[in-house]
């Protein structure tokens, strides 16, 4: 069964969770911060906009919307795997509602040993299609 989650935390790449860039610097409260938070950071589900999941070459249409399940869920096959239409390239397009930054992502492969070799992210992404490279 093939299953997908992500794990960050909210804000930019900055670090100041608002998205904008911070500068460090003694008593900013950052290590607080870091010292007080999940390690794994948040499970990043309820911030994925669902609607808009987009998958190029999935066999059936819909099923990347399935396999995209909160951590709680990651053993739950119910709904079935996420297989490619032809050849063994698919492209999954992954919108949030607001500025993340992804800390893991969490794959599990087939039982048959069904799995992908490869995985490549691309952020900020404006026009996605099978031929991205």
């Amino acid at each position: 069964q093939n299953w997908l989650a992500m794990e960050g935390s909210i804000g930019g790449s900055g670090g100041g969770g608002d998205g904008q860039d911070h500068q460090h610097h003694p008593g900013c409260g950052c290590a607080e911060e870091h010292k007080n938070s999940d390690p794994f950071g948040l499970d990043l589900f309820e911030l994925i906009d669902l609607n808009a999941i987009n998958c190029f070459n999935e066999r059936k249409s819909g099923m990347a919307k399935n396999v995209i399940r909160p951590i709680a869920e990651k053993l739950n096959f119910e709904k079935g795997p996420l297989k490619s239409g032809y050849g063994q390239d698919m492209v999954v397009v992954i919108p949030f509602t607001c500025e993340v930054r992804v800390k893991s992502i969490c794959l599990i492969g087939g039982d048959d040993g069904e799995a992908p070799s490869t995985l490549k992210l691309y952020k900020n992404e404006e026009a996605v299609d099978i031929s991205i490279q």
